[in-house]
């Protein structure tokens, strides 16, 4: 059904559509698709991606906004979070929403991946690591994917643009967030075998 309106003239119908299917999503079919998931997330995906191409961001934003409301959210929706965080960041112009919507539904680690690769604002991406995100595995986890790169570009610049940071460089915070967390770990295992 969907295939007859992708193409540029029809994308209006396939949004209505789409939003239709956000609103009120169809009951779980047997029709080769392995669960109601698999609709949420290429739902999502070809909504946001037909509003970016009909440059319609004032209704991506009322959806994003409207779709993560905790008190009026509707019990059922096919609106996918990751999936519209993802869509959200391939774009310059809706980056913004993908920060919104990572920061609204503590997607630290996805927050932390778009400062850096996206932004490339490492400031940031360090402040998200070390007062955002309190679960020490999570923690060792973007310190082991991204200090590295930390590092790397904290040597490139050492610009002082945060209050903060204005003592230390990246890569002396980035060592004494993984101290920290290092120590916490020994705590942890002695205290609880």
């Amino acid at each position: 059904m969907i295939h007859r309106y992708i193409h540029v003239p029809q994308l209006d119908n396939l949004i209505k559509y789409l939003e239709a299917l956000i609103e009120s999503p169809p009951v779980q079919q047997s029709s080769g698709v392995a669960s109601l998931a698999d609709y949420n997330k290429d739902y999502t995906a070809l909504l946001l991606n037909c509003y970016v191409k009909k440059q319609k961001y004032g209704q991506m934003t009322a959806l994003i906004n409207r779709a993560t409301d905790k008190k009026n959210k509707p019990a059922a929706t096919i609106f996918d979070v990751d999936t519209a965080i993802e869509v959200c960041r391939q774009q310059e112009k809706t980056l913004e929403q993908a920060i919104q919507l990572a920061q609204e539904n503590q997607k630290y680690r996805l927050l932390v991946q778009i400062f850096i690769e996206n932004k490339k604002d490492y400031t940031r991406a360090l402040m998200t690591i070390d007062q955002q995100i309190f679960n020490l595995k999570e923690k060792v986890d973007c310190l082991q994917a991204y200090g590295p790169k930390l590092i790397k570009e904290s040597s490139k610049s050492r610009d002082k643009t945060t209050v903060i940071f204005t003592q230390n460089s990246h890569a002396d915070i980035i060592l004494d967030l993984a101290k920290d967390i290092v120590r916490a770990l020994m705590d942890y295992t002695t205290n609880h075998g």
